[in-house]
């Protein structure tokens, strides 16, 4: 039996050892994060086709009801077959594009489920609402010291650069000199009855003099390997940094747009009441309800967007501090 019992060497590698299972565990945290932020966008991706099949559903039954009024006004001389072809037109392509969003809605479901994980014959039912989300956006130093202290590719690196310095420390620890406890027992004797016991108890201390230069070539790998792990640790927080900052960005922006496209939805709904009463009144032509009707089809695919583009940049900048798992 042998025993060290003191090494600053084999204490500073079995350091080292635990921190690189801390490096395995930043690194499976941050595909984690990675995933479930990809698995959100396509949640919310799912989401806006269901929006999307809802908005195009009420175009249609807009344009069927002015259709049947158009014609009932045709058969009295009161429109012309030119105002009736024109909304039919308009019609069948919102039918074209409601075949279209429903079948995204079943890709993009797919792609979901294929992202779970789960069984692809599940039917799949999305019980969210598809709304603009309501907390402001957090200063960028609050962002930044968040994500500094969150994100898992941070911690990782840090424990890279913890192993490194661990590494080296455990070479330069080898020019120490170390402590070991020997034991041996054992029975010497020509029969197995006839024996007798035989053992021997040492310590030995092992001082370190000269090994041809092959340690201190060591010792210049590893803190060549160290200042490449700090280098990286720069490169990592700019990384951090870059993601963050356009993630705010991003967000802010998404927030006006979703506020003007929501305006923009008002004004359109308005556009198609006016010009269906001028419609009805005046015994215009149709072009202006026409054109008032693809402004309002317009609008609605903007809000749907402005929504989109609003919860994905929340869900970006939750991945960018780190909080993905706390995204509600």
């Amino acid at each position: 039996m042998s025993q060290s019992l003191f090494s600053w060497s084999l204490i500073e590698r079995w350091r080292a050892s635990r921190a690189a299972l801390a490096v395995s565990e930043g690194e499976s945290d941050t595909t984690k994060n990675d995933t479930m932020a990809t698995v959100a966008l396509n949640y919310m991706e799912v989401l806006r086709n269901h929006e999307t099949v809802a908005a195009r559903t009420a175009n249609v039954e807009v344009y069927k009801e002015l259709v049947a009024f158009v014609k009932i006004r045709q058969s009295g001389g009161m429109a012309t077959g030119l105002d009736a072809a024109r909304l039919e037109t308009q019609l069948e392509n919102e039918r074209q594009r409601l075949e279209l969003a429903k079948s995204d809605v079943e890709r993009t479901k797919l792609i979901l489920i294929n992202a779970l994980g789960i069984n692809f014959d599940l039917n799949l039912v999305l019980t969210d609402e598809f709304k603009a989300p309501e907390e402001p956006v957090p200063t960028q130093n609050y962002a930044m010291e968040v994500a500094l202290a969150n994100r898992p590719e941070m911690k990782a690196q840090q424990q890279r650069i913890q192993v490194s310095t661990l590494n080296l420390s455990s070479i330069k620890g080898e020019r120490l000199p170390s402590l070991q406890a020997q034991g041996d027992y054992g029975v010497i004797g020509n029969q197995i009855d006839n024996t007798l016991s035989t053992y021997n108890v040492g310590v030995t201390l092992s001082i370190p003099i000269f090994d041809g230069g092959q340690r201190e070539g060591r010792i210049g790998e590893s803190r060549s390997q160290l200042r490449q792990e700090e280098i990286k640790m720069n490169l990592v927080a700019r990384q951090v940094t870059m993601e963050l900052r356009e993630a705010l960005v991003t967000l802010t922006s998404a927030k006006e747009q979703y506020r003007i496209a929501k305006d923009g939805l008002k004004a359109a709904m308005t556009e198609v009441q006016l010009a269906r009463e001028r419609f009805r009144l005046l015994s215009s032509n149709s072009l202006e309800l026409s054109n008032a009707l693809f402004s309002l089809v317009r609008a609605r695919d903007n809000m749907i967007d402005g929504l989109f583009r609003a919860n994905a940049s929340r869900e970006n900048l939750a991945r960018a501090m780190g909080q993905v798992e706390a995204l509600r």
